[in-house]
């Protein structure tokens, strides 16, 4: 999806911020927010969704990856961040 950059104020903390906005759509990539409030938002979420769901991943002991989610059919999945592996538990896991 194509974007376009505007001034916005971030719906969190006020600060003024350019954001990538999609076109046709009107709503910016960071969701409202200023880059260190959608950082510190994405943080909290992926905090939240491991601790609700510690038994379907792990740290594995690697350099390459950061995370380790079990697939409902028992395989592993690896992923280099966070946000990604969270996002692929709460499709799996959460009802």
């Amino acid at each position: 999806m194509d974007t376009y950059e505007e001034e916005r104020r971030c719906r969190n903390c006020g600060a003024t911020y350019t954001a990538a906005v999609y076109i046709g759509v009107g709503r910016d990539t960071t969701d409202g927010m200023c880059q260190s409030c959608h950082e510190e938002s994405n943080e909290q979420y992926v905090e939240r969704v491991l601790a609700e769901f510690p038994d379907v991943w792990y740290r594995p002991d690697s350099e390459e990856h950061e995370i380790c989610v079990y697939t409902t059919d028992g395989d592993r999945r690896y992923y280099r961040c966070d946000l990604h592996a969270v996002q692929r538990i709460e499709s799996w896991y959460d009802d």
